[in-house]
């Protein structure tokens, strides 16, 4: 039986590194943060906020829906952000969308993706998609990957 924990993705703004209170904002009992980044380019005191933040040891710094920001930022944004201990999660669908699937897997393969969510808010309009999403990294890449 799988254990599930309570947690949330939390919005991010620019000084969340001095909040007092950051721990009760973790997922249950980890030290993971899932941050939910502006859908803007970020500046460079927003990069070095998730930097500091991902330095403290006493939090797992991700990032949630990546692929819903990649039009704002540099090209080596995500490279960045993974050399500086900062986690990756993306949605199924950038995984089965046809004109972001293959970026996806790619991203996958360099190690740039760490987690796959389903952003799944219910079975109707925007219903789990995470089995369709393996099927297709199972095709391209194999079982084993």
């Amino acid at each position: 039986m799988p254990k599930i924990l309570l947690g949330a993705e939390v919005k991010y703004y620019e000084g969340i590194s001095r909040l007092q209170c950051l721990d009760i904002l973790k997922i249950e009992i980890s030290k993971v943060l899932l941050l939910e980044m502006p859908m803007v380019k970020w500046s460079e005191y927003v990069l070095r906020e998730l930097f500091e933040l991902a330095s403290r040891g006493d939090l797992i710094i991700v990032l949630a829906h990546i692929e819903r920001y990649l039009s704002f930022q540099g090209p080596d944004i995500v490279q960045n952000l993974v050399e500086h201990g900062i986690y990756i999660q993306s949605n199924a669908d950038f995984f089965i969308d046809f004109y972001s699937r293959r970026k996806a897997v790619r991203m996958l393969s360099n190690n740039q993706i760490h987690f796959i969510g389903s952003d799944c808010h219910d079975l109707v309009r925007r219903p789990p998609k995470i089995s369709s999403a393996i099927q297709y990294i199972c095709r391209k890449k194999g079982e084993r990957f």
